[in-house]
């Protein structure tokens, strides 16, 4: 048996397709423990850009037996098949997920007259697989009579899967890493020879070039990217020759001929060791479809370069701005930017949000406009928009100088921000600071910086605190890995400083796993950054720590595809899916100005966190699925969310309760018996649009806690803020761990408490709904109400659903009230009600408004033994009404 791994979608040259599925499982039929060998049209978790190679695969179904035996299908060959001249066999698969063990494996086997070639590979479950498989050593590939491909999984219990072939090749490996043995024999050059020497070495002439195999079938490798998206080829390379140019030629899936407006000259450094170039290509208009291979032309010199890496990247396309913009800010009333514009013309200014990438002025709001000579010129517009602030919007200016109108500059904010919020967790560090450039960091794009930035985190730390200063240099890209945070410690990421996730294996000092889950039986939502994988920055138990500067984290995106929400099918197995930042058990922490982009699953995570402020943060050009925002669970109490900006696909304040949640086996772990609800909570002042997830979401896994109260959400304050997804306001109400199981997501009553929420003065531009919970005293201008009739009546379950206004205390069913107020927040219809309580001492029973507390009935009493008390009052508009008590012993209470 030959194991093997190599599942990263790499393109074969010298291909030759033995199956593709255009329209029949071409022979292949049922073998072992599968009944029906069957051809699909229908794939499972196709990628969006089409299917394999044909239009179909082979769907084989399976018999209800034991995981780990083998489910396969078979073709025999009347001519047996010669693959004598080739390396390497690829096959596409799919697995459906919920087997009884973790590990799904995919088996080949390759059946001769002169013996048989076995070949087996790990694969991930519910996600479309490339798997090669090295046979240039097996002797009897010249006369191959049958392939059988199968798929099995490590359980022992019985499981009715079902799987899927696609596409089955063979070729030799194009590796553009060169990290696959023999991967560089697959250039060609002109003028010169090439060898393997740290990378792909390259001996040339005057007039020498390299040429990349042809990348055939271009969308089903994750070199083949849309030129149009993932717009620059990213080079790491060697230069010891005078040459001072190259001409980059391209040619794609829809032109296959090297044509000069296929090409772009671009400057290197002569006589330089490994360094990183970006050939950015997005100002060719040929630089559209998918790239299928490329050539490398040396300019003016001889030598040798060696390639080390070349990967299709996404950056940001060239434009020829018409200015810049020099300012924006606002003084509450008015919002005053001032512009420099290279020409006179018509100067305008939209608003616009961040859902707008491609920056389209058309339909959009003009809060500007004016004839403007060249030079600096200023534009005035409002502040607020309606009852909101502009502090949610973003602006674009245009000039129009007869030609069009033109982009001035990248869209811009309101940046005093500052003077319009407040921290209310502030605290100081000490002086101390010093750069990582001190410590070794090379800030080259290629070279792993994890070390040297840990370095400087642990030397601050050592001297009591201060500042670690991330800088701009070289190529302001820093690659990381893993970093941990200490206290009192502040990481400054500076302007235009990136801090990149790695895409070397070798750089992780941790085994690490390709792919957005890791299936892990009757568990759901495993995904790969909670159990396999661990936080690009990462805190745990410290105290007093930040997070500033301007700068990015950019997490790895490799083989994604999609401008707006990313979709997990795209290439996501090509991906190490990390959190980009996570905090547990962090007391008093700030995280301001950065951008977290590119995230391949959550942005963050605070777990068991108290005193927290994220302010002016944008997370937005997500890359897979789960791309939730601002994540509060574990008790994370006491976080002020103020002027953040996010889009994506997932839900964006993520306030989670839970009890046993089985995922927490890694970096994080579940806390039974302690607090595991978020509370006090607000955000102000934000844009936060889900997708189709939920701006504002609570998720009420609790349920199993025996002690409910200790998983109830509360004291959250929204306003100020756009809120826009599947919900603008929202739940996730089912706990997946408890009750029913399988869990479908069907139970009504599998939800713990919601309390003490106000979401007042935002723009929601989705539907609000909390579904089957029924919170207390739950207070907005949305649909949402609380519930109608009293939760827990007799205080059974403690204080939940109860609010506590000054000094109260809990017994055995009931509730002792001294100097404050006892309450639920109900609504009730217009009409006359009753309230009846049981209470006993001195007191006041009342009905108010729980908005503004005006009175709508009360009654005293002075009671030596329980009493029922009833108090009637009439509402002259349906509203939610505060039922309680000031002072006094409370028994139950009811109200009709």
């Amino acid at each position: 048996m030959i194991k093997n791994a190599i599942t990263k979608r790499y393109p074969l040259s010298n291909e030759k397709k033995l199956h593709v599925f255009k329209s029949d499982a071409e022979g292949f039929y049922a073998c072992e423990n599968t009944v029906v060998a069957e051809f699909v049209t229908g794939f499972r978790n196709t990628p969006f850009k089409g299917y394999y190679e044909g239009s179909g695969c082979v769907q084989g179904r399976c018999v209800n037996t034991a995981a780990g035996k083998l489910r396969s299908v078979r073709r025999d060959y009347e001519t047996p098949l010669d693959l004598s001249g080739y390396s390497c066999l690829t096959v596409a698969s799919d697995v459906t997920r919920f087997a009884p063990g973790d590990q799904y494996w995919l088996d080949v086997r390759l059946i001769s007259d002169k013996g048989v070639f076995e070949g087996e590979a790990p694969i991930l479950a519910e996600c479309w697989n490339t798997t090669a498989f090295t046979i240039g050593g097996f002797d009897g590939a010249d006369c191959v009579r049958s392939i059988e491909i199968g798929v099995r999984n490590e359980g022992d219990e019985d499981w009715e899967g079902l799987y899927q072939i696609g596409s089955v090749a063979v070729g030799e490996i194009c590796d553009l890493g060169f990290e696959v043995p023999g991967a560089w024999k697959s250039f060609s050059c002109e003028r010169g020879k090439t060898c393997f020497d740290g990378g792909l070495k390259y001996e040339f002439e005057n007039g020498g070039s390299i040429t990349s195999p042809y990348f055939p079938d271009a969308h089903n490798t994750k070199y083949n990217a849309p030129l149009d998206l993932r717009n620059t080829l990213f080079f790491v390379l060697k230069n010891d020759s005078d040459c001072k140019k190259v001409r980059l030629w391209f040619v794609t899936d829809k032109d296959g001929e090297y044509t000069l407006d296929k090409s772009k000259e671009f400057e290197i450094e002569p006589h330089t060791d490994f360094k990183a170039y970006f050939f950015n290509l997005s100002d060719i208009p040929t630089a559209k479809d998918r790239l299928a291979g490329f050539k490398l032309e040396l300019l003016g010199g001889a030598g040798s370069i060696t390639v080390k890496r070349v990967t299709p990247e996404e950056e940001c396309p060239i434009y020829n701005y018409a200015g810049k913009n020099l300012s924006c800010t606002s003084d509450g009333e008015t919002v005053t930017a001032r512009i420099y514009t290279r020409k006179a013309g018509k100067l305008k200014v939209y608003e616009t949000f961040m859902y707008n990438v491609e920056d389209d002025v058309k339909g959009l709001t003009v809060l500007f406009e004016a004839e403007v000579e060249a030079g600096e010129n200023t534009a005035k517009f409002p502040f607020m928009r309606g009852t909101l602030t502009r502090l949610t919007s973003q602006f674009i200016a245009t000039l129009d100088s007869g030609d069009g109108e033109i982009r001035v500059a990248p869209r811009f904010y309101i940046e005093n921000y500052m003077d319009f919020a407040s921290n209310p967790y502030k605290f100081d560090l000490p002086d101390y600071c010093v750069s990582v450039l001190d410590f070794g960091a090379k800030a080259d794009a290629f070279t792993d910086d994890t070390e040297a930035i840990q370095a400087a985190i642990d030397d601050v730390y050592a001297h009591g605190g201060g500042r670690v200063v991330i800088p701009p240099h070289n190529t302001n890209r820093y690659i990381i890995t893993h970093l941990l945070l200490r206290s009192f410690v502040d990481l400054h990421i500076e302007e235009d400083v990136v801090l990149w996730q790695s895409q070397t294996d070798s750089d992780y000092k941790y085994p690490v796993f390709y792919g957005h889950d890791v299936p892990m039986r009757d568990i759901n939502w495993t995904h790969a950054l909670h159990v396999a994988t661990w936080p690009l920055i990462y805190a745990r138990c410290v105290k007093n720590i930040k997070i500033t500067g301007r700068g990015k984290i950019r997490s790895m995106d490799t083989g994604s595809e999609e401008k707006r929400i990313g979709w997990y099918p795209n290439n996501c197995q090509d991906r190490i899916h990390c959190i980009s930042l996570a905090f547990i058990g962090v007391e008093n922490f700030e995280v301001s100005d950065i951008q977290i982009v590119r995230s391949n699953n959550y942005h963050t995570d605070f777990g068991a966190c108290k005193n927290g402020y994220l302010a002016n943060m944008k997370l937005h050009e997500v890359k897979c699925v789960s791309g939730d925002g601002f994540g509060f669970g574990c008790g994370t109490n006491h976080v002020k969310v103020e002027r953040c900006f996010f889009e994506s696909n997932d839900d964006a304040i993520v306030m989670t309760s839970s009890y046993n949640d089985p995922r927490g086996i890694l970096w994080w772990w579940a806390t039974p018996g302690m607090i595991n609800a978020p509370h006090d909570i607000e955000v102000a002042h934000c844009y936060l649009n889900s997708g189709g997830g939920k701006a504002i979401c609570f998720i009420t896994w609790g349920s199993d806690d025996p002690i409910t109260e200790r998983t109830e959400i509360y004291n959250v304050n929204v306003y100020d803020c756009i809120l826009q997804g599947g919900y603008a306001v929202g739940t996730w109400p089912d706990n997946p761990y408890n009750g029913k199981m399988p869990f479908d997501n069907t139970e009504t009553d599998d939800w713990s408490p919601v309390k003490n929420v106000r979401i007042f003065n935002n723009e929601y531009r989705s539907p609000t709904d909390l579904l089957c919970i029924k919170p207390t005293n739950f207070l907005s201008d949305t649909p949402i109400k609380s519930a109608s009739y009293f939760q827990n009546p007799d205080f059974s379950l403690g204080r939940t659903f109860w609010t506590e206004d000054g000094d109260v205390w809990f017994d055995k069913n009931c509730a002792y009230v001294g100097a404050g107020r006892l309450y639920q927040g109900l609504y009730l219809e217009k009409g006359a009600h009753t309230l009846t309580v049981t209470v006993k001492g001195r007191g006041r029973v009342f009905a108010e408004d729980a908005l503004d507390f005006a009175v709508f009935a009360e009654s005293y009493f002075d009671e030596k033994e329980k009493t029922e008390i009833k108090l009637d009052f009439e509402l002259n508009e349906a509203t939610t009404v505060a039922l309680g008590i000031f002072e006094g012993i409370i028994y139950n209470a009811e109200v009709v």
